[in-house]
C-alpha cells in the first residue's frame, strides 16, 4: 500500500539553477496540491519550524552542542491551518518556487558564516579544501509537511 510518503531527503549544491530544479520537483511531490482546498494552501514562512534540523551534533567531551551546520531561511508548507501572519501563500507551484529563489538571494551568508562557523571537520585537511555557502533543501517525515531551506557549507577539493 502506498499512502505517496517522502520519508527523507536532503540536496546540497552551490548552483541556484540546479536548486531551482530541484525544489520544483520536490514541491510537486512532498505537498498535496496545487490548488488551494479545505485543508491544504501553498505557503512560505520565515519562522523556524520547531523541527527544523540545524545539524547540531552532542559533544561529549564538552557536554554541549556543536555550532549548526545549517542557517534556516525559509520553510515551505501546505497545512491551511498552520498559516500565520507574515507567511506568503501561493497559488502555484512555479510561484512558490520564484518566492523561495528570492529568498535565498537575499538570505545572509555573513550571518550564516558567523553563526555557522567556516565548515572546517578535522576529517579533511583544510589547506587542500576551500568552503564557501551553499543551498541546502531538506524533509524529514514527522511533524508537519516541511520542505526546509536553508544555507550550508560546499566543500571543494580532492579526497586522497
Amino acid at each position: 500500500m502506498s499512502i505517496n510518503l517522502t520519508q527523507r531527503f536532503s540536496y546540497e549544491t552551490d548552483d541556484l539553477k540546479s536548486f531551482q530544479k530541484v525544489l520544483g520537483t520536490m514541491v510537486r511531490i512532498c505537498m498535496h496540491g496545487e490548488k488551494p482546498s479545505q485543508y491544504s494552501q501553498l505557503y512560505v514562512t520565515t519562522k523556524k519550524p520547531e523541527i527544523f534540523n540545524d545539524g547540531k551534533t552532542w559533544l561529549q567531551k564538552e557536554q554541549r552542542f556543536s555550532k549548526p551546520s545549517f542557517l534556516h531561511v525559509c520553510s515551505i508548507s501546505d497545512y491551511k491551518d498552520s498559516i500565520k501572519e507574515g507567511d506568503q501563500t501561493f497559488e502555484s507551484y512555479a510561484s512558490l518556487v520564484k518566492g523561495v529563489i528570492e529568498h535565498l538571494r537575499n538570505a545572509d551568508v555573513e550571518k550564516f558564516f558567523v553563526e555557522c562557523g567556516g565548515g572546517y571537520d578535522p576529517v579533511l585537511n583544510h589547506l587542500d579544501w576551500s568552503i564557501d555557502a551553499g543551498f541546502r533543501l531538506s524533509h524529514k517525515a514527522g511533524w508537519g509537511n516541511f520542505l526546509d531551506v536553508s544555507l550550508c557549507n560546499i566543500y571543494y577539493g580532492i579526497l586522497e
